[in-house]
């Protein structure tokens, strides 16, 4: 589906809605995540398994992207994206009343896999502006994202704290509501791009994912980016309620907010990219992920070194992102929904697997095999981006 750019004003006031719809909707995944202790005493479960809620949260996203959102390749946008609104918030919804684990799981899987709006609407941004402003759009965006992910953790850390985690899943549902209506009716209707058939729009993912070595690339590095991010990030409730903090969660959910730092970056990484080109970017990212793992080392020496290190952690996140992003939208044009799934696979596939993996050693090893975790990761992504610059400079 191909899009022309609009006019600049217009464009001022479509991409911050579209900046908002996507926070909220994109906080759906990660609404457990602060309220874990809350949930495994509530239900009467293990905090490994009320851990699953957040791992199946990362996973429900990444199937979503894999089958919902080349859609919008093929079918008119704002039909699709009423849907997967109405959707998302039916299994918000079910969420908030189950009765128990197994129930909320596949409630939150569901809720997970349907609110892939963001990754529909970056993509649509990204057509809509003239190629000057590609990469400021996408910071822009990325913004909002990074703006929900905090607030999931903040405000859900508050909320569940004094009115219990039900009433997380329950907000999260009117904003949902709220925000995906009043971002659909700003789009045009939209016509139906390539005319394919599921299966062979499926089939054609991995193609494009074989034939785009600039995709292969962003997508690794990406996944190993987020992979990092997610591990501490669903990890970090046990570190703050355990000792010598000791924290409830809604004292823990604060914390949170240092997040924000990221938002002010967010423009700056643009133009950063735009002006430099996304490599340098996402190496300066990679130092500072490892930077963050090393504070997260001290994390029990003091409570700066948390914060610091959750702000580093914030911002090396959405650096690598925006300019890994920001490297695969004019590949094929007519294929940005797709080219844009198997990217966000590939990072959340990541997240997936750094959310299972700080679990399963925070749950063994304690925060001590948590960081060790997030070194080797970190090591990995600089191997790995190590190796493409080389490959890029002998070219």
């Amino acid at each position: 589906m191909l899009d022309t750019p609009v006019r600049p004003a217009r464009a001022r006031l479509l991409v911050p809605s579209i900046a908002l719809c996507c926070g909220v909707t994109v906080a759906t995944i990660y609404l457990g995540q602060p309220v874990l202790t809350l949930i495994a005493a509530d239900l009467g479960v293990t905090t490994s398994a009320a851990g699953l809620v957040a791992t199946l949260g990362q996973a429900g996203y990444a199937l979503g992207l894999l089958l919902l959102v080349p859609l919008g390749d093929v079918l008119p946008r704002r039909p699709l994206l009423l849907a997967l609104i109405a959707g998302t918030v039916a299994a918000l919804v079910a969420a908030a009343l189950a009765p128990g684990l197994p129930v909320l799981l596949v409630a939150v899987f569901a809720a997970s896999a349907l609110t892939v709006v963001p990754q529909l609407l970056v993509p649509l941004a990204a057509t809509l502006v003239p190629p000057h402003r590609r990469a400021h759009t996408v910071a822009v965006l990325q913004a909002g994202l990074l703006a929900g992910i905090v607030a999931a953790r903040t405000v859900g850390g508050l909320l569940g704290a004094h009115a219990g985690w039900r009433s997380v899943y329950l907000v999260a549902a009117a904003t949902t509501a709220l925000a995906g209506v009043a971002t659909a009716v700003q789009l045009a209707p939209g016509l139906p791009g390539e005319r394919l058939g599921y299966h062979r729009l499926l089939a054609s993912l991995p193609r494009l994912l074989r034939e785009e070595p600039v995709l292969r690339t962003a997508g690794l590095l990406q996944a190993l980016s987020f992979g990092t991010f997610s591990l501490f990030w669903s990890t970090l409730v046990y570190l703050f309620s355990g000792a010598p903090y000791r924290f409830d969660a809604g004292t823990a959910g604060l914390f949170g907010l240092v997040g924000l730092v990221g938002l002010g970056s967010a423009q700056v990484v643009g133009r950063l990219t735009h002006r430099y080109g996304p490599m340098p970017v996402v190496g300066a990212a990679t130092a500072g992920l490892a930077a963050a793992t090393a504070l997260f080392g001290l994390a029990r020496h003091g409570i700066g070194y948390p914060i610091a290190a959750i702000a580093l952690l914030t911002v090396a996140m959405q650096a690598g992102q925006v300019a890994n992003q920001s490297r695969i939208m004019t590949v094929r044009p007519g294929a940005a929904m797709r080219l844009n799934t198997v990217f966000m696979v590939c990072s959340f596939a990541g997240g997936t697997l750094g959310a299972a993996v700080g679990g399963a050693v925070q749950s063994r090893y304690g925060w001590g095999g948590v960081v060790v975790a997030g070194g080797v990761a970190t090591l990995a992504l600089l191997l790995r981006w190590l190796a493409v610059t080389r490959r890029t400079h002998r070219r």
